[in-house]
């Protein structure tokens, strides 16, 4: 009998979520966030975006020039990001419920219980997208393999300077296993294609799967829009 490719998740040891992130953090560190370890798209290099540096709005200034705050995070932008929702993200139904995750969460997706440097991204941290993101490499690997679990698309968007950008959905779907990783496609100077890393997380809600489920079969019947 078939059954997914994906590994279980991996429940870092800590005894607070600190102690988890950290334990997560030096592992997906020495994983995916080093070159020489993470796994090539179709043979292009992915781009891993080390950078802890961002700008935090004032809601209280007066001044221009005080309307931004420069922080600098302990660990990089990217990683906070793939292990956190944002507040834009209404939850109907926890993602982790009736697993392990659901019995240690303490913030129950609400970004007004965040902790720690979440607070300045205005995501709350997730366990459930935590314990899962070795497999953003196991994704990666299966749609170089073309594994029939594994959904391949592309959507064309615009950026802030409203330049065309080429953005790539990697989606395996299997039982219970639903996992999505997005890039996005960048142009060498020597015209050699790349790609940077975006984002990865589990996907759960039935209308996300309904869309991304959309967003494949209307590219298969009409190519790019």
């Amino acid at each position: 009998m078939d059954k997914s490719k994906l590994t279980p998740p991996i429940f870092y040891n800590g005894d607070s979520i600190e102690e988890i992130i950290d334990s997560a953090y030096e592992d997906f560190k020495n994983g995916f966030m080093n070159k020489d370890k993470r796994p090539k798209y179709k043979g292009k290099f992915i781009f891993f975006n080390m950078n802890k540096n961002i700008k935090v709005m004032n809601k209280d200034a007066i001044n221009e020039e005080d309307r931004y705050t420069n922080i600098t995070l302990t660990k990089a932008e990217r990683f906070y990001h793939i292990i956190s929702i944002d507040k834009k993200e209404y939850i109907q139904v926890f993602p982790c419920y009736n697993t392990p995750e659901y019995e240690s969460c303490q913030v129950e997706c609400e970004t007004i219980r965040a902790k720690g440097e979440f607070i300045y991204l205005s995501r709350v941290e997730c366990l459930y997208r935590l314990y899962r993101i070795h497999r953003i490499s196991e994704v990666i690997e299966l749609a170089n393999a073309d594994d029939k679990h594994i959904d391949q698309w592309v959507e064309i968007e615009l950026d802030k300077k409203k330049n065309k950008i080429r953005k790539i959905y990697i989606r395996y779907t299997y039982g219970n296993d639903d996992y999505i990783v997005i890039l996005k496609e960048k142009v060498n100077r020597d015209k050699s294609i790349y790609y940077e890393f975006i984002t990865a997380f589990p996907v759960f809600l039935k209308r996300n799967k309904d869309q991304y489920k959309e967003a494949y079969n209307s590219y298969k019947r009409n190519g790019i829009k």
